[in-house]
């Protein structure tokens, strides 16, 4: 499907123009990121998120996926991490994460939109990902649809999520 094994950050629109977004409570901005320099950043948010908070472990979370994927990252005014996301090159979405204390705020939206783009630039005709139950409503609003019944993915319950027809709503991404 692809010309190259990873996707190539620097080519990314996001990568030279980052997406700053300005809340009425909060600033931030998400910038695509190299897996190998932001390693230590990206995974600091997962640890919070998955590991501690839900108590996923740590062999689970890590995997051969992170050193081919596009990753997001999201950063506060102060240039601290507070999300990440990742595309895979099969068309999964998945390690969104925000932390606790930004959830609520766009930041999710705001890291999920641009990987959706970028799957649509890819020529990706659909994009899927495993959501955790708690969170359809969040992944419906942008598009998702389940599909399937719902399973267990590291103790947690979860459904495949799809949306599909990704070129057909670019202009609105």
């Amino acid at each position: 499907m692809f010309a190259s094994n990873s996707f190539d950050v620097a080519s990314l629109d996001i990568e030279t123009h980052p997406i700053s977004i300005t809340s009425v409570k909060r600033n931030y901005h998400v910038r695509a990121v190299d897996w190998d320099t932001h390693r230590d950043r990206l995974l600091s948010i997962r640890r919070k998120v998955f590991i501690e908070e839900q108590g996923i472990p740590e062999a689970m979370e890590l995997d051969e996926e992170d050193a081919s994927a596009l990753h997001l990252l999201a950063l506060d005014e102060k240039d601290k991490p507070i999300g990440t996301a990742r595309l895979a090159m099969d068309g999964r979405i998945g390690r969104v994460a925000v932390l606790a204390h930004w959830r609520k705020s766009g930041v999710g939206s705001s890291l999920m939109k641009p990987l959706i783009r970028e799957a649509v630039l890819r020529g990706m005709e659909s994009v899927y990902l495993h959501a955790q139950t708690t969170s359809l409503t969040f992944y419906e609003k942008l598009g998702f649809c389940p599909v399937g019944i719902e399973f267990e993915e590291a103790g947690i319950p979860h459904f495949e999520m799809i949306l599909r027809h990704l070129k057909q709503q670019s202009s609105s991404v």
